[in-house]
């Protein structure tokens, strides 16, 4: 769903930035992991300009030699110039 938004042409200018690393974990065995990053997105819409900050947290698991997404969650963004929420714990 992620990829079809950002090949569709209502959607454009896109750039963003990892803000900061929250959690990264991995398994035992290797062969699966999770984060928790915070980042920024700049874009366009419909023609209507985004600027914001979201939270994105990611499922990944190790298929023959190479890490896929397999899970994805992203947060509502907020305004690059309003409070982050509270402290990661």
């Amino acid at each position: 769903m992620m990829k079809a938004m950002m090949d569709s042409k209502d959607v454009t200018g896109v750039s963003g930035d990892l803000i900061d690393i929250k959690m990264l974990d991995f398994s035992e065995d290797r062969t699966m992991a999770y984060s928790a990053v915070v980042a920024s997105a700049t874009f366009s819409y419909k023609g209507t300009p985004n600027d914001d900050v979201y939270v994105f947290t990611n499922v990944f698991k190790k298929v023959d030699g190479v890490w896929e997404t397999v899970w994805g969650h992203r947060s509502t963004g907020r305004s690059p110039d309003e409070d982050p929420p509270a402290p990661w714990p």
